[in-house]
């Protein structure tokens, strides 16, 4: 070792707690830091390496197989033995589902297949807009600058999407403290508000109050929240894009149907598609959660959830309550 007094790194494992003790000039980092995930260019660059396209793909099998066998000592082992290994993949019969279009606002379709701007396709009219009459965004006062701009352009991918919004009220936040964010929002929220936009301080997946607001606004007032970074907006990069997608999250949030799909299966009759997890406390092991999710149209594009306490008693109780109540 280069540094004999090196302070060590403790690293507990997370089923036991048994610490670990690592030297730091034998570790090295991995992964990616924000700076990294946020540059869209090379993000872009090292898709283009790690998600390669299938015919890609196949020729770089190839290409290891033709190395494995070209090469003196793995052809020696591979002689040894008795290891062929054919060149060419397997080829079989199947079928394929034709993946058929999608479906946005004033029947405007495309191939879903063919399509190679599908991004910049899919930001204009959606399929199913409900109204938003009542909408707030909430930022801090300290970056109003930031909400000038973000209103602004909203202003522009609303009337771009034609979408039947009103004016958003803004509300500016005084103080530093989540408290301060819930003085305000239990001072102006009530069951009218339809969504609520947060412009919140911090980098991506690190902002200080995202926690804490998410869980106010799931339990203490139950309203469909969306967050933009103030970064983000300051950044100017690709802004109008942003926005546009975060309008059409806000579309799915409160009910809406961004898109549709032709060609869905069983959607030409009466159909519910149902999803259902499980989890077992291990700390507690009479006590799981159910969670259930079921769609109640026939696009298939809105849910009725729920999530069940179950208590000893057999899972199928609780499954069979949780389909009558999303059918009724």
């Amino acid at each position: 070792f280069n540094e004999p007094r090196q302070p060590l790194l403790i690293h507990r494992k997370k089923k036991d707690g048994v610490p670990i003790h690592l030297m730091p000039e034998l570790c090295v980092l991995t992964g990616q830091s924000n700076e990294m995930r946020q540059n869209f260019q090379l993000q872009k660059d090292l898709n283009r390496i790690i998600k390669p396209n299938p015919q890609k793909r196949l020729e770089e099998s190839r290409n290891l197989l033709e190395l494995l066998c070209k090469n003196p000592t793995t052809s020696e082992i591979m002689k040894k033995w008795a290891i062929n290994i054919d060149l060419n993949p397997v080829k079989m019969d199947a079928l394929k589902i034709n993946a058929g279009d999608l479906i946005m606002g004033a029947n405007n379709r495309f191939s879903v297949e063919n399509t190679p701007d599908f991004d910049r396709r899919i930001q204009v009219e959606m399929f199913e807009q409900p109204r938003l009459a009542k909408i707030g965004v909430f930022c801090s006062r300290r970056d109003q600058e930031a909400c000038r701009t973000f209103m602004d352009t909203l202003k522009k991918c609303v009337d771009t999407f034609n979408y039947p919004m009103d004016q958003p009220r803004e509300f500016l936040i005084d103080g530093r403290e989540f408290s301060d964010w819930e003085d305000q929002f239990r001072k102006v929220l009530n069951e009218d508000v339809q969504a609520v936009i947060l412009l919140l301080p911090g980098k991506k997946k690190n902002s200080p109050f995202y926690d804490d607001c998410k869980h106010f606004l799931l339990t203490k007032f139950p309203i469909p929240s969306q967050v933009v970074l103030v970064s983000t907006i300051l950044a100017g990069k690709n802004l109008r894009s942003i926005i546009n997608k975060v309008l059409i999250q806000i579309c799915a949030k409160v009910g809406g149907t961004p898109w549709t799909l032709t060609d869905f299966p069983f959607t030409d009759r009466p159909t519910m598609v149902v999803g259902i997890d499980v989890f077992h406390r291990s700390n507690m092991r009479k006590d799981s959660l159910l969670a259930y999710c079921a769609t109640v149209n026939r696009h298939l594009s809105r849910y009725w959830s729920t999530v069940d306490v179950h208590l000893g008693e057999e899972m199928g109780v609780s499954i069979q309550s949780a389909v009558k109540r999303s059918i009724t």
